[in-house]
């Protein structure tokens, strides 16, 4: 009996349709969301999950701003996720509670945030604007391929 292989081909499709902004900001994503909605003229709006208590999978905060106009929605998204772990050990009365944190984009560690815009849409005059946010110590655009092409960076 014959048998039909098929042979999937393992390259990622180089079509990035997203410009990605990298953000380093010490404050609070909701504040930070509320800056830029004030600065952009956006309406980033927090998106909530559902979760299990019980669930210890990371969850990085995001916020969204989806535009009726087109098909794309701009994204703010957490790179860090803080967690607390509790360890006990030997010969101690009470269990430590150590706070650890999870990274979205490995390669970019000490970034905070990222905002995921459609392709073409942040000027040089939006990025300039975001930087001069008092709360955001730096913002630039990421064009290296294997960062936006992280799967880590797909929501949907």
């Amino acid at each position: 009996m014959l048998q039909k292989r098929f042979f999937l081909d393992n390259e990622i499709e180089d079509n990035v349709v997203f410009d990605l902004v990298a953000i380093h900001s010490p404050v609070e994503d909701f504040f930070l969301a509320f800056k830029l909605n004030e600065v952009l003229n956006s309406l980033l709006f927090k998106v909530i999950e559902e979760r299990d208590a019980k669930d210890s999978t990371p969850f990085f905060n995001r916020f969204v701003w989806d535009q009726h106009s087109t098909d794309f929605v701009w994204e703010l998204i957490a790179n860090h996720f803080f967690y607390q772990e509790k360890e006990e050990q030997l010969f101690q009365l009470f269990p430590a509670t150590i706070e650890k944190k999870s990274t979205l984009i490995k390669d970019l560690p000490k970034v905070d945030y990222f905002l995921k815009t459609p392709e073409n849409s942040l000027t040089a005059s939006c990025l300039s604007t975001i930087q001069t946010i008092n709360e955001v110590e730096m913002a630039y655009k990421i064009t290296d391929p294997k960062v936006k092409l992280n799967p880590n960076l797909i929501f949907d």
